[in-house]
């Protein structure tokens, strides 16, 4: 087995991603407890040669809109080559990505070929993933603080299944909703699920909801269908977010600030405070997932890990910024790099 892979992501957005010679407007972001898998493809001599036709761009450049809106994912595409010199026939797997993203995977696959390919042999098939990451793409480091803010893994989370066969929750197509998230943007769903028998459906218990009454019912109907037949008397629990939105949509996000600006927006933080940067290999940046107020922010170091900095992570996961009930909804989840300076901070 041959495995392909392509990347985009926030700092190589405008790099090629070296692949030749190598082997409807709605989207939603399902984030369940772990996301892991391999993308593979059945090794074909005839792949050796797979090339972009001349005079064609062999870059594919991340969509300027949809690095704007910070929207990112996977498109996977399923490509069969029958000649020479022709295009492959391609086959997005179905998904709900921004439209923009999907579109620009499918131009750029659509100028592969695959001279080899002599007539009459059988057709020639490729699996292809783009993953398309609008954050920082610098390796993070396991928390170094007593970090208690989400669930431990635990393995019968494989064996979750849907007694309706639905993949996930379903987008209503009615205007009315369409019209309620553009005029929002994302709409934002947390939740916490409790198996406690494997033929019984999980308690549902809201962390974050949005006002999108039959975007919440879609989910309170996934919900229903969901089982555990390997549970085995000890009740299970564990979390999930989703996301709803519309391409063109209006978008509320953190951006990257520097600690004086996030400081200065805070509405609550543990007192007193006095930290000593200059201990701490400075400067440094961090990679920040808002939650608050509902859960303790995620705060991750880049490229190294540093312990005299375990305090001050500590107390960054805890600070709650000055918004609104409203606008808490629209940054929960956001990741945002946090630039930290040489000095002292002392509050």
């Amino acid at each position: 087995m041959v495995v392909f892979s392509g990347s985009l992501n926030k700092k190589n957005m405008k790099k090629i991603i070296k692949l030749a010679g190598l082997a409807a407007g709605l989207f939603c972001c399902i984030l369940p407890p772990v996301l892991a898998g391999t993308i593979t493809v059945d090794s074909a001599p005839e792949l050796a040669c797979l090339s972009i036709i001349p005079g064609k761009s062999n870059q594919l450049v991340y969509p300027e809109d949809a690095l704007k809106r910070i929207d990112g994912g996977t498109v996977v595409v399923d490509m069969t080559f029958t000649a020479a010199d022709s295009a492959p026939k391609i086959k997005i797997q179905e998904n709900q990505l921004a439209t923009s993203l999907v579109d620009a995977v499918s131009d750029y696959v659509d100028r592969y070929r695959l001279p080899c390919l002599k007539p009459g042999e059988a057709p020639v098939k490729l699996h292809q993933a783009y993953h398309f990451n609008p954050h920082d793409s610098r390796p993070v480091m396991q928390p170094i603080y007593n970090d208690d803010r989400s669930l431990p893994y635990d393995a019968r989370i494989e064996c979750m299944v849907n007694v309706n066969g639905a993949k996930g929750p379903v987008f209503p197509q009615d205007v009315d909703t369409k019209r309620e998230i553009q005029k929002y943007g994302l709409a934002k769903f947390y939740y916490q699920l409790t198996f406690t028998a494997p033929d019984q459906p999980p308690a549902l218990e809201w962390i974050v909801a949005g006002n999108q009454k039959p975007l919440r019912s879609s989910i309170t109907r996934y919900v229903a269908g969901l089982r555990m037949p390997c549970l085995n008397g000890t009740n299970f629990t564990t979390k999930y977010y989703n996301s709803f939105g519309i391409d063109q949509g209006a978008r509320t996000f953190m951006k990257d600030r520097t600690l004086r600006q996030f400081v200065g927006m805070a509405a609550e933080f543990p007192t007193p405070v006095v930290f000593d940067l200059n201990t701490m290999a400075c400067p440094f940046d961090l990679r920040v997932t808002y939650r608050q107020p509902y859960e303790r922010n995620v705060v991750l170091e880049y490229d190294k890990s540093v312990p005299g900095r375990a305090a001050f992570l500590e107390w960054l996961a805890n600070v709650r910024l000055r918004l609104n009930e409203d606008d808490s909804v629209k940054v929960f989840m956001d990741v945002f790099t946090l630039s930290i300076p040489c000095g002292s901070v002392t509050l």
